[in-house]
């Protein structure tokens, strides 16, 4: 049974699956949705957001870019590509699915190229990389917290970063490698200047980033001089990194007391949340009103106390981050606690749920972290094979600093494997629960989440 303190916390496991899947995996949707559902669910956000809209603030173009893709037919072919890249989707999809895709103008399912279709779903979205360009050279306020709008923007954002890489695949294809970097480039600068207002805009951020990572790693054979330059001098401007997950730290704290007192004041509403299996809410249930303020008070304490030795690692050499949090009893591998017998259990365990997201954060943050620094040695490999004609003998070899080289996270260098072919593997060993990282993470299918996600080993060339 999973055990979070409040709404927008106790969704976050399952948020963090949603968002850090594989990119490139395309989730079907397991339910189909009324017509009043999808209209609602694509209803435009910015006049309700910003009814008068200021231009100062790079927010407004970034809800004005993600409302242009969810009301595009871009949403659809999400779905179309599910049924595509499944190998048994088309083969054992019901009719009612069938005739529903083949109403869709992507082409025949079976007989349609995913590049062919992606053109068709790119149609009409000329403006949506020049909003996001201009939203990133702005300041960029948060929207409400806790608002439902807000978390329906959140949600979007993924899709929004899928419209750039699909974007940036029809760029490649054309032979156009500049302006399908640029897409990259803009979606992952979006990414890093939206405010980390809470752990889940962090993990959406995280999300973003992967998505964009697995799109570069596909096509850096294509990647010209200009390129390598151009995203060298991005990957530089971004906002700093430490800043930002301490950021998502702080504004959560925030949220978690706020929705300790919302559950103090309406505790029989918080006791039929979906998160609850029957024995916890006849715990919760069983709480006098009287109780409430002292439980507050023991899980604001306890959450506090549990808050700053998390942080204190976080804010320490990074190859300590995951082993540092385990020592302090704070594990990526989830919180399932059994009913409170007490309201003192029930404080405490209150705490312990809302804390146990910090090392799943700290998790992602790390390998995210390292495939952004990938991607940068990347470039700098790259950019030394045109200006020289001749693949680096070792990183040393490269006009970056040594710094660059250091994988941090797992206490030594960036593995550069060259051949006398041209060709190259660059990888980060990985850090416990995780093997080897590359720039487009790679699961084991074979291995459950709460076993560790060792990534697959690389296909031979």
């Amino acid at each position: 049974m999973k055990l979070f303190a409040l709404c927008l916390t106790t969704a976050l496991v399952g948020w963090s699956c949603f968002l850090l899947e594989s990119p490139g995996q395309v989730q079907k949707d397991p339910s189909p949705a009324s017509s009043a559902q999808l209209a609602e669910l694509n209803a435009p956000l910015f006049p309700k957001l910003f009814p008068n809209p200021t231009g100062q603030n790079g927010m407004e173009e970034y809800v004005l870019a993600t409302d242009m893709v969810a009301r595009s037919r871009f949403g659809d072919f999400q779905n179309w590509l599910g049924y595509k890249m499944s190998p048994s989707g088309a083969e054992f999809a019901s009719k009612e699915e069938l005739d529903g895709l083949s109403k869709l103008p992507f082409g025949d399912l079976r007989k349609t190229s995913v590049l062919e279709a992606s053109r068709v779903a790119l149609a009409g979205l000329d403006q949506v990389k020049e909003l996001v360009r201009r939203g990133n050279g702005k300041p960029v306020r948060a929207l409400p917290p806790d608002s439902e709008l807000r978390n329906t923007f959140l949600a979007r954002m993924k899709l929004l970063a899928k419209f750039f890489a699909c974007e940036a695949n029809a760029y490649f294809a054309q032979g156009k490698s500049n302006a399908g970097t640029d897409s990259l480039i803009v979606c992952l600068s979006m990414a890093h200047h939206v405010p980390q207002d809470g752990y889940v805009a962090r993990l959406v951020s995280l999300a973003m980033s992967g998505i964009v990572l697995a799109e570069f790693e596909k096509h850096l054979d294509q990647l010209s001089s200009p390129d390598c330059r151009s995203l060298t001098k991005a990957l530089a401007q971004l906002p700093q990194w430490d800043a930002r997950i301490f950021e998502a730290v702080e504004a959560e704290a925030h949220r978690f007391e706020s929705s300790l007192r919302q559950m103090a004041a309406r505790p029989s509403e918080a006791a039929q949340s979906e998160i609850y299996d029957e024995d916890w809410r006849k715990a919760i249930l069983a709480v006098s009103q009287a109780e409430w303020p002292v439980i507050v008070e023991r899980a604001k304490a306890k959450y506090a106390e549990s808050l700053r030795t998390g942080v204190s690692v976080l804010k320490g050499s990074e190859e300590l981050w995951i082993s540092g949090l385990e020592a302090q009893g704070m594990s990526a591998s989830g919180y399932s606690p059994k009913p409170p017998r007490s309201s003192a259990e029930l404080a405490d365990q209150l705490a312990g749920g809302a804390i146990a997201i910090l090392p799943q954060l700290a998790n992602a943050e790390a390998k995210t972290r390292t495939q952004l620094r990938l991607l940068r040695l990347h470039a700098r490999i790259l950019s030394f094979k045109w200006d020289e004609g001749r693949m680096p003998k070792d990183l040393s070899k490269l006009d970056a600093p040594a710094a660059e080289w250091r994988d941090t996270f797992a206490n030594g260098t960036f593995q550069y494997l060259p051949d006398r072919f041209g060709h190259y593997e660059l990888f980060s060993k990985g850090f416990p629960p995780h093997g080897r990282i590359d720039l487009r993470w790679r699961r084991d299918p074979n291995v459950k989440p709460d076993r560790g996600d060792e990534p697959i080993p690389p296909r031979p060339r």
